[in-house]
């Protein structure tokens, strides 16, 4: 079973990619229509969400297909694949957790520190549910405290330092966010 999953998970990364057609004569593109109904159908199955769950029981290539596939998603936004992670916290949360475990340290690692993962959070800072804001609040602090953050990262922090620190100052106030956060996003600038 497991083979069979790491092949299947080989196959979409291959349909996302595109495939190199044999050794040097090129790659074979891949079919935005196919990726948008392959999203599609994974969102609906709720596929994702149960692979990045249970990311340390899949192999090593299984785990590596599964972060390049997550990536590929957040970064076409197929099929509304950002705000279908919006509404489901608990994959980041999951993502988050996964820094605790060796052997998906890394993986989950790759697939927090997508830009867009950033704009999720700094969304999800916003909700109307406490512990969704509580939830996107751990894992913003992943990207601020990164010192090695991509200068994607770097500059979406600074064009919202004002009204980060503002809202971090709020937070503290009411959940007891730490205060060094707001010191941190303040150095960003």
């Amino acid at each position: 079973v497991v083979d069979i999953v790491t092949k299947r998970l080989y196959q979409i990364k291959v349909m996302l990619y595109g495939e190199v057609v044999d050794m040097g004569q090129g790659q074979e593109e891949s079919s935005p229509q196919k990726c948008a109904q392959l999203a599609s159908l994974l969102i609906a199955d709720n596929t994702l969400p149960r692979l990045v769950l249970n990311l340390a029981d899949l192999p090593f290539e299984a785990r590596k297909h599964v972060a390049q596939i997550y990536n590929n998603f957040i970064r076409r936004d197929l099929s509304g694949f950002v705000a279908y992670i919006e509404r489901q916290p608990q994959i980041m949360s999951a993502l988050v957790r996964g820094y605790e475990n060796a052997d998906i340290a890394l993986n989950c690692g790759t697939m927090l520190r997508e830009r867009d993962n950033l704009k999720i959070m700094m969304n999800l800072l916003r909700d109307t549910s406490a512990n969704i804001q509580f939830e996107a609040f751990h894992v913003f602090k992943v990207f601020v405290a990164n010192p090695k953050k991509p200068n994607e990262v770097t500059q979406i922090l600074l064009n919202n330092k004002d009204k980060l620190v503002a809202y971090l100052e709020k937070f503290q106030n009411e959940k007891g966010a730490p205060p060094q956060m707001i010191d941190r996003v303040t150095l960003v600038g």
